[in-house]
């Protein structure tokens, strides 16, 4: 079979995969995404998934900058200008609001098929990217220019990096014998879409129980909701077992009727909790990106923003290498991509299983310790106002194109 050429080849075609593509085509740097789903009318077919994503200012100006954004029906589209949190034990409640910082937003909530589905859309019609739909990467082989990839229909593409964004059972990252440190925390999160007595009014609330946080996202409809509820791994089964008025009552319980009652949900799932880390981001031509290499607890809504930030850090990189003439997939490059990522990521994982650790402590030393942690943080401004910048993905070591989008903003502010 004739050999197919490419700069990069995508093995995944979910949230970071399609992002990574249009980002690399809008600099001319070809990409074949090779992506498991199947098609149904020349389109890539979106998994239904009731899961409602959080996504950060920074990441939606990533998703703006590839025009996947405008995609988005503005119907579909909810934010949140205040977040709400509190103790199932009692204590005070922490509550963050956009105006302390003078910003319009704390971030946007969209269910993840309608943002996979605009990511497809626009994969699919954008120059210099290929779809090859309901096939897999099965090998490869390597040289010091480039990697020769053997796909499962038998197809064989050569280009000069192969990128994993195949998930959290990646088999690139397999292939390219990339060690992974995986911590299983024997829960699941239930995960659907509610409507509630009373409005949501913007603000994402969370309640954190002993077993695990329950979270109410606000969708733009001013009664509907995205949930996700963290749990025992029965407890969760049971929870997806239940009739839907006995589960929306349980849930309106654990909730403690913050929006009233609990008057319907849709379709339910669950998804196996767990943390997880490459040691190594690449090995050879291959490098990995999103779930393939790191995973995180969904109590901050922050793992599909990691990745999304991954495809921008790597796409920047890509594109100032091939702009100067350089090797798009050198040892350097990829090394950079790695302490990159790797302490930016390391350091949001810290600071979730240290939350995690600390909420699901009910001892009384633990539990006095966290109600009076909660009333100082809510009396510091200061604090307050670091973690909100830093949670919407506006500081720390942002790619350009987040940074840039600042500058625009602050300029135009002046």
């Amino acid at each position: 079979m004739k050999t197919e050429h490419t700069d990069v080849v995508i093995a995944g075609g979910g949230l970071t995969g399609y992002t990574l593509a249009i980002l690399l085509a809008r600099g001319g740097v070809s990409s074949i995404v090779v992506e498991e789903s199947a098609t149904l009318g020349g389109a890539p077919v979106v998994p239904c998934d009731p899961r409602a994503l959080s996504i950060t200012p920074g990441t939606q100006r990533v998703l703006d900058s590839i025009d996947v954004w405008q995609l988005l029906p503005p119907e579909k589209v909810g934010r949140f200008d205040k977040i709400h949190i509190w103790d199932g034990t009692g204590g005070e409640e922490v509550q963050f609001d956009c105006s302390e910082i003078c910003s319009p937003v704390l971030g946007y909530i969209v269910e993840q098929s309608v943002l996979q589905a605009a990511l497809a859309r626009q994969a699919k019609g954008r120059a210099g990217i290929e779809l090859l739909m309901n096939n897999t990467v099965i090998g490869f082989t390597e040289d010091a220019d480039s990697i020769v990839c053997k796909l499962a229909d038998g197809r064989i593409i050569k280009s000069s990096l192969l990128v994993g964004a195949d998930g959290i059972n990646s088999r690139i990252r397999d292939l390219a014998g990339i060690a992974q440190e995986r911590i299983d925390y024997h829960q699941k999160a239930v995960a659907c879409i509610i409507e509630t007595q009373l409005p949501h009014k913007n603000i994402a609330r969370q309640r954190f129980l002993k077993d695990g946080p329950v979270a109410f996202l606000p969708l733009p409809d001013a009664n509907r909701c995205g949930v996700v509820w963290s749990n025992g791994r029965d407890t969760a089964d049971d929870l997806l077992a239940l009739d839907d008025q006995t589960f929306c009552e349980q849930l309106e319980t654990a909730f403690e009727a913050r929006l009233g009652k609990v008057l319907g949900c849709e379709s339910r799932a669950v998804f196996n909790l767990q943390r997880s880390r490459v040691l190594n981001y690449f090995n050879g031509h291959c490098v990995l990106v999103g779930d393939a290499a790191h995973t995180v607890h969904p109590m901050a809504g922050q793992g599909a923003n990691m990745g999304l930030t991954d495809a921008a850090v790597l796409s920047e990189l890509i594109l100032h290498a091939r702009s100067t003439g350089r090797d798009i997939a050198s040892r350097q490059l990829l090394r950079k991509y790695e302490r990159w990522r790797k302490t930016e990521n390391n350091k949001m994982t810290l600071i979730l299983e240290v939350l995690k650790n600390i909420y699901e402590d009910n001892s009384p030393s633990v539990s006095l310790l966290r109600g009076n942690g909660m009333m100082l943080l809510n009396r510091t401004t200061v604090i307050k106002n670091k973690i909100m910048k830093y949670a919407m993905g506006i500081t720390g070591d942002v790619p350009a194109i987040v940074s840039s989008s600042l500058f625009e903003e602050f300029s135009n502010a002046g």
